[in-house]
């Protein structure tokens, strides 16, 4: 019986095997077709879930491969030696997956379910065999049969899509479920065609879709540009209806990076395609929203299903594999053992609360990246991302370097389905057979499109002298640190909450040039208006959200780190940027304000972007025209800073003077007399253009609100703090401290740079700006009573530069000794530095995200604050307060709709003690003065009857009922108690229970609108009655 049961797993593998002997080629690509079919309930053989027909038929070819193999070394043995070296040692590639393969095998005992690990290894393990199967195939047969295999895979796409377009018919002609089909009540079914999940099928189509877009432009006929144009078409409606947000996201992320690259290259014809179809899509869009009156976010709701949740259900997962990684840093919680890992995080308890049903099951990873970051540590980590790297780095190579436009198209194509995929992987996991073989297939292309000539050691080279190459390095992570999830959680107190609030009330009001916050009426002088100019354009965007009041903030952030590859790029050399951008990001306070919507991030930009214009306009003072616009814009940027953080934004004046000071002394006599009246001139420029921009509010603010503003904005915020302190006194030496906390793994470096540079390092004048910037800066706080740990902001750049610079410095003095001891290139060894501190950079945010990504600390407070603005829309209810306690007020000013009053627990009493007869109040306070204020009726006359109307997190969000409401609603009970017997009364006859009863109730009812009429509220007898108070 259980022979019977195998036997079609056995048959397929024989035949698989047989026809790999005879014919490889035909029985590769009949797997690539083939590779689609794996919908468990469909094809699982013998009862096995995951044995399916795709996987024996694999192992079978690779059998039948083996025995060819085997049989050419048993002839061709001395040959044979020489050739298998070659084929493993010349390709990277290879060696990566070998490696990688390595430390799965080494770290599978860690694992809790041995059974599941080796099934996941046996996986791999048969992977590697097919990448080896393949590359003998095309190194063997060229470029014929590599296309041959790409139109193999292209039209397995076109094949699920037209089995999805069945299944979708099937549903809705005969309600049949055939397949990969998911239906969701009262939504579109989501379709997986022959993928047992569609995620996965959406996963699939989007490494096709971009391939299909590059043919368009390659074909020449007609035909083979409809064919093309028809899998383009049906491949993406294919993806619409798998309704899989991480691939729709993942091939967003796959064109933008097609679109650049045309862009770079400027190829016209994919410009246009784009151009025109996407002007047209918008044009057309619009159209039919606007004469169907249809929104927009309603209309995709109607097709989303309604695990609209479940990202947030992957983020959780993502933050559990980061905290496995935390726990297990050098090789992870072992190989297949994600589930038993995840479970014993921190994560987990609120992973199984959103989903009780995993908790008796499985836990998936749900991402590519995530599962190998859990299981295999940073070392398994860094070996599978270097692979990916590897391969989109070939791909982009090809491109630039081929002078074949056809094969630039192509590489293209591949660039955005592996961007796509390998982008989609962070939210979802796709390790399949499909994944491996488009990844095979981009390298490949790579290879043969370089007549099998291509080498690492040429792609690197390339590389590094790219001037792409530091922005992929940079770009990437900084984005991804910086602006996930960065709206995710409630705003915070007491900074972050007041921004907010004041751009708020600026898109409320409508005027945009004097601010208010706390209310309407009086004016708020403490901060110039720049930022929350900035937040209130977003919000008209946004609404009122949190990531509208970070977002500028995230932005500049990410602009920071740029800048500063600049300008340490400009001081130094490239390998100096580089070097500064990575610490830049993984400084923990400056990547923590990145994500926060407060000011100092963003004015940090600007001071370093006026210090590197300047710097720029003095390099080239030969340059007349040249200077007069840098320092423009150093001007700019100078007013800029100061309209985001008023006197802070001062900072480059006095570093501009000193490094002038500096410049002066160190000419000659003759030449000090011209560059001196060179820097008049150009400052003049600067100083223009600052006041161009920083001069008008200024003017205006003093000239419209006089003595106030003077007194709060100029005496009390501009001087008062830095001499009084606002409370926040601190030593001297505490910005130190400050420091040392936040550079942390940078500090040594940074005393390297501090101590040695001004000795060793030749370039004095560039030393000499960093210096007087640091310098100054930290003198400039550190004599400043009023001092927060973000005050120092503007300091890290400059800091991040020169600790930079002293490991490049030891980086080129150890390549030089290498090279002349051993003979090693010193090119190959600043790779290594590269890498290197690119890893430990990307690794240590990891290690530190409890102190960057920090949790929501007032979600429970803004929930009920959002129950209580539904319950009592401010249209209906404009004059209603929300009385509060425990709580700093900033974060409900922004939240609440409706005026906020802190409160004591005893005025509590006293306020319902004197409400009017038809007046309540809405309260949110802990839940101890709830329960104490609830249990002391005896100390006020008035009834105390508190109405929960929300609670969360130790908060309780209640409405106290007037004397009328109570009154109203006895009133509303007895009648509904007298109703059945008054009716029974024309029926039948009353017993004389009943009659007493009514008669009871009867006294009673009018004794309480007796009540209701002394208060001044009669109630209309015979009628419902609806008495409006204050509250509803």
């Amino acid at each position: 019986m259980d022979f019977l049961n195998f036997a079609p797993a056995i048959l397929i593998f024989l035949l698989t095997a047989i026809l790999a002997y005879r014919n490889l080629r035909l029985a590769f690509w009949l797997m690539v077709m083939f590779s689609p079919l794996v919908h468990k309930e469909l094809f699982s053989l013998g009862g096995v879930w995951d044995l399916l027909p795709i996987r024996v038929a694999f192992v079978g070819a690779i059998v039948g491969s083996l025995i060819n193999l085997f049989t050419w070394i048993k002839n061709d043995i001395e040959n044979a030696k020489i050739v298998v070296e070659k084929f493993v040692l010349d390709d990277p590639f290879l060696i990566l997956m070998i490696v990688l393969w390595l430390v799965r095998l080494l770290w599978i005992k860690k694992s809790a379910s041995f059974d599941d690990s080796f099934k996941l290894f046996a996986f791999y393990s048969l992977i590697i065999a097919i990448y080896v199967v393949f590359k003998s195939l095309y190194v063997k047969y060229g470029k014929g049969f590599l296309y041959r295999t790409i139109y193999v895979y292209l039209s397995a796409g076109i094949f699920t899509a037209l089995i999805a377009g069945l299944q979708y018919y099937l549903r809705l002609c005969c309600r049949w479920s055939v397949g990969g089909v998911w239906v969701v009540p009262r939504y579109l079914p989501r379709l997986g065609s022959t993928f047992w999940d569609v995620n996965h099928f959406g996963g699939f189509l989007i490494t096709i879709i971009p391939v299909f877009l590059t043919l368009l432009f390659v074909s020449k006929s007609i035909k083979y540009k409809f064919i093309n144009l028809f899998g383009a078409i049906s491949l993406s409606t294919a993806l619409f209806f798998t309704q899989s947000r991480s691939s729709w996201l993942g091939l967003g992320i796959g064109l933008g990076v097609m679109l650049i690259m045309y862009l770079l290259l400027k190829l016209k014809k994919p410009l246009a395609f784009f151009g025109v179809f996407g002007v047209l899509g918008i044009i057309g869009m619009t159209a039919i929203l606007s004469f169907s009156g249809i929104s927009l976010k309603d209309k995709i709701a109607t097709y989303m299903h309604y695990r609209l949740d479940s990202t947030d259900t992957h983020v959780l997962l993502l933050d559990g594999a980061a905290e496995i990684f935390v726990n297990n840093i050098a090789l992870g919680a072992g190989y297949g053992n994600f589930d038993h890992a995840f479970r014993g995080t921190q994560i987990s308890d609120i992973y199984f609360n959103r989903e009780p049903r995993l908790k008796e099951s499985k836990v998936p990873p749900h991402s590519v990246w995530g599962e190998v970051l859990a299981e295999t540590g940073a070392v398994g980590i860094t070996l599978y991302s270097t692979l990916m790297a590897l391969i989109v780095a070939s791909l982009i190579t090809t491109v630039f370097k081929s002078s074949d436009l056809n094969v630039k198209y192509m590489g293209i194509g591949f660039l955005g389905g592996a961007v796509s995929i390998l982008s989609a992987g962070l939210f979802y996991s796709y390790n399949m057979e499909f994944y491996w073989i488009y990844l095979f297939i981009c390298i490949a292309f790579v290879i043969i499109s370089a007549n099998k000539s291509w080498n690492l050691v040429n792609t690197l080279k390339w590389w590094y002298k790219s001037p792409i190459a530091p922005y992929l390095i940079i770009v990437p992570p900084s984005i991804f640190y910086i602006f996930l999830r960065v709206g995710s959680t409630t705003l915070i107190d007491w900074d972050e909450a007041i921004y907010a609030k004041v751009a708020k009330n600026i898109v409320v009001s409508g005027e945009w040039l004097s601010l208010r916050w706390n209310n309407m009426k009086e004016y708020w002088f403490e901060k110039p208006p720049l930022y929350m100019w900035l937040t209130a354009m977003i919000f008209k965007i946004t609404g009122f959200t949190s990531f509208g009041a970070r977002i500028v903030s995230s932005i500049f952030g990410f602009l920071g780190i740029i800048l500063t590859y600049k300008f340490g790029s400009k001081l130094f050399n490239k390998l100096t940027g580089i070097f500064a951008s990575l610490i830049l990001l993984s400084t923990v306070h400056y990547l923590y304000y990145s994500r926060n919507g407060m000011l100092d991030v963003t004015v940090t930009f600007f001071i370093l972007l006026t210090t590197y214009f300047f710097y720029k306009g003095v390099e080239n003072f030969e340059n007349k025209k040249l200077v007069n616009k840098q320092f423009a814009i150093a001007g700019v940027s100078l007013g800029f800073a100061v309209m985001t953080k008023g006197i802070v934004g001062l900072i480059p004046l006095p570093i501009i003077s000193l490094y002038s000071v500096y410049l002066y002394f160190n000419l000659q006599k003759l030449q000090r007399k011209l560059f001196l009246k060179n820097l008049i001139k150009a400052i003049s420029f600067l100083v223009g253009f600052f006041f161009i921009i920083a001069g008008p509010w200024h003017i205006y603010s003093l000239i419209i609100h006089g003595e106030k503003f003077w007194d709060k904005y100029f005496i009390d915020h501009m001087l008062g703090r830095g001499l009084s302190g606002f409370g926040h006194e601190k030593s001297f030496t505490w910005f130190f401290e400050v420091i040392k906390v936040s550079f942390r793994i940078w500090i040594f470096p940074l005393f390297g740079g501090l101590l040695l540079l001004p000795f060793i390092d030749k370039q004095k004048k560039q030393l000499a700006l960093l210096l007087i910037s640091i310098l100054f800066v930290l003198i400039f706080f550190s004599i400043s009573k009023d001092k927060l740990l973000w005050y120092i902001m503007p300091i890290y750049p400059f800091i991040a530069i020169i600790s930079a610079r002293f490991m490049e410095r030891i980086l080129t003095f150890v390549s030089i000794r290498v090279k002349n001891e051993i003979g090693f290139e010193s090119f190959n060894l600043r790779l290594i530095g590269i890498f290197s501190i690119f890893v430990i950079s990307i690794f240590y945010v990891v290690i530190m995200r409890d102190r960057i990504y920090y949790p929501d600390f007032n979600k429970d407070k803004v929930a009920l604050v959002r129950i209580n603005n539904e319950l009592y829309p401010v249209e209906d209810y404009s004059d209603r307060k929300l009385y509060y306690n425990g709580i700093e007020p900033p974060v409900l000013l922004f939240y609440s709709d409706h005026e906020i009053n802190g409160i004591d627990q005893k005025n509590i009493l006293k306020m319902i003690n004197e409400a009017k007869a038809d007046e309540n109040f809405s309260f949110l306070v802990p839940e101890k003065i709830y329960y104490k204020t609830n249990s002391q009726q005896d100390l006020i006359s008035a009834p105390l009857v508190l109405d929960i109307k929300g609670a969360s997190g130790g908060w309780i969000l209640f409405k106290s009922k007037s004397r009328v409401e109570l009154l109203m609603e006895e009133l509303k009970n007895l009648e509904l108690q007298i109703k059945p017997l008054f009716e029974k009364t024309f029926l039948v006859e009353l017993t004389d229970e009943e009659s007493l009863q009514l008669e009871k109730l009867s006294t009673a009812r009018g004794e309480v609108i007796d009540k209701l009429t002394q208060l001044g509220f009669p109630p209309y007898i015979g009628e419902k009655i609806e008495v409006k108070t204050v509250v509803e």
